[in-house]
């Protein structure tokens, strides 16, 4: 299993994108009003990893934080184009044995 924690700009953890093979990857925003929890996250993440496959929409795309609405989506978008292409890597060496 592969995970990723994410950090916002002030470099404070929001969410965790978890793959457990190539196809499957999950994520796990954390709500503003809640503490980031690692553990929580994994197991969220790898719950609609499991559960949904790719990722097609996730909750949370817009938080509310410093009296601010943020749009992370974009963010995301791109975390979890690399996390697919870091799975297809690690999944593709683990089954060929490499």
């Amino acid at each position: 299993m592969l995970i990723k924690h994410l950090r916002d700009e002030f470099n404070e953890p929001f969410a965790t994108v978890v793959a457990i093979d190539e196809r499957s990857i999950g994520v796990a925003i954390c709500s503003p009003k809640d503490q980031f929890n690692r553990k929580r996250g994994v197991k969220i993440a790898k719950g609609r990893a499991e559960l949904c496959g790719p990722p097609h929409e996730f909750p949370n795309r817009e938080v509310f934080k410093n009296g601010d609405f943020r749009n992370i989506g974009d963010i995301i978008d791109d975390e979890l184009a690399i996390m697919a292409e870091r799975a297809n890597r690690y999944f593709w060496k683990v089954e060929s044995g490499n």
